[in-house]
């Protein structure tokens, strides 16, 4: 069996209409697996002191690396966006559902 492919997907994310791309990111994280970048702010003198990329831009901004989630090389990808983007053919159903990912990074932001 040949090894997956490890390529890094960066995605640029600026917040606009989040009710409307909300959707797109619950679809996004069942396939892949994604995570803030990091940057450690140097203008303070801790080495240990890491901030997500883009927390001091005006608007709010993310960064993203991602990454296929393996697993889902099996499943089948649906021909409908609307079955895509809700979830169908994720984890191998055929079953509407969605991802948190998103939602959870935008709690952790509140004690900011």
């Amino acid at each position: 069996m040949e090894p997956l492919p490890t390529t890094s997907l960066f995605i640029s994310y600026k917040v606009r209409s989040l009710p409307k791309e909300s959707v797109f990111w619950s679809a996004f994280g069942l396939w892949f697996d994604f995570r803030p970048v990091l940057v450690r702010d140097t203008s303070i003198h801790s080495k240990w002191l890491w901030e997500r990329f883009g927390a001091d831009f005006d608007d709010l901004t993310f960064v993203f690396v991602a990454h296929r989630r393996p697993e889902s090389y099996d499943w089948r990808v649906p021909v409908l966006d609307e079955d895509l983007i809700t979830g169908v053919g994720a984890c191998g159903t055929d079953s509407r559902k969605s991802d948190d990912t998103f939602e959870s990074l935008l709690v952790m932001l509140m004690e900011q």
